[in-house]
């Protein structure tokens, strides 16, 4: 969910009264963050990284959870 930062539904099916910062955690907007230097990731619950890092162990696992049920995401493509 681009609102909560959450995995397991949509933005449009959220039911959370704000939104969640994807740099910092915090309660406002990505685009309104001036906390620039702090990085903190929700769905980790840790501050070494952001909920938006292509990095993140959680979406990672989320990637190759995907990638396990549909195996043509690992087809090359050219």
């Amino acid at each position: 969910c681009a609102r909560w930062q959450k995995w397991g539904h949509i933005a449009r099916d959220c039911n959370t009264n704000h939104d969640t910062c994807a740099t910092c955690g915090h309660v406002h907007r990505k685009e309104n963050c001036d906390s620039f230097k702090t990085s903190y990731c929700v769905e980790c619950d840790v501050n070494d990284h952001s909920s938006n890092d292509p990095h993140c162990p959680t979406y990672l696992a989320k990637c190759a959870e995907l990638d396990a049920k549909h195996p043509e995401n690992c087809m090359p493509y050219f």
